[in-house]
């Protein structure tokens, strides 16, 4: 089995997130017992509640690959962050579910949160890459995308992930990628790199967007 990876991207400049640990219904129903004591005793409550969610989604996302019958139950995805005792740029932290176990890691800035969750398998990534950028940012190019990409296309923050995507897949060598997502019944499967038509196997990518924000992970195994 290949390293699979996820990404998820909380924009916080809406302060109104930031307030969002005082939602108790909501708390209780994406944490669980521990998670919802180390919320109670941190100094910083609206921080480390988009900590907990940012890894959360992003694990579902690397796990979803692994096994596509996998729901989401925000409270079974149990999140350890190592010594969240201030807020700094960068932090690791391990997930655990079900008996399976992922490696954390998280950015943060004054504007966003961002994880990227690893379910490795014995040999590490040969290579991992992390880009992080405004949506505005990314010019869009015309005739980008080819009409398998377009089919799973569905807002402009989608949109410039996906050129975000295929820009670092070209600085690796796969200047002609395709970032798929095929049907499956009323959904599309995770995103999936093709390279001459062909599935591209040693290569794993994760796309996320949230508010102004864009973010990409690409693994090479």
């Amino acid at each position: 089995m290949k390293n699979l990876i996820g990404n998820d991207i909380v924009d916080i400049t809406d302060t109104i997130l930031l307030d969002k640990y005082k939602d108790l219904r909501f708390i209780k129903r994406i944490l669980d017992p521990i998670e919802i004591y180390q919320l109670k005793k941190t100094p910083y409550p609206g921080h480390l509640l988009w900590y907990f969610w940012s890894a959360k989604e992003a694990a579902y996302k690397a796990l979803k690959k692994y096994d596509e019958k996998i729901i989401f139950c925000h409270k079974e995805f149990k999140v350890n962050i190592l010594e969240f005792q201030k807020l700094v740029k960068k932090k690791i932290g391990i997930l655990y579910y079900k008996g399976i176990k992922l490696n954390l890691s998280w950015k943060a800035s004054m504007n966003w949160i961002h994880c990227h969750a690893l379910f490795q398998n014995t040999k590490k990534p040969e290579k991992m890459i992390t880009k992080i950028m405004k949506a505005d940012q990314i010019p869009i190019p015309d005739n980008f995308f080819t009409e398998k990409e377009t089919v799973s296309i569905y807002s402009p923050l989608s949109q410039a992930v996906r050129v975000l995507a295929k820009n670092l897949l070209h600085q690796n060598g796969l200047k002609l990628a395709e970032i798929i997502r095929l049907p499956q019944l009323r959904r599309f499967s995770p995103p999936l790199i093709f390279h001459n038509s062909q599935l591209v196997n040693d290569w794993d990518i994760s796309l996320s967007h949230d508010g102004s924000y864009i973010a990409c992970s690409i693994a090479k195994n």
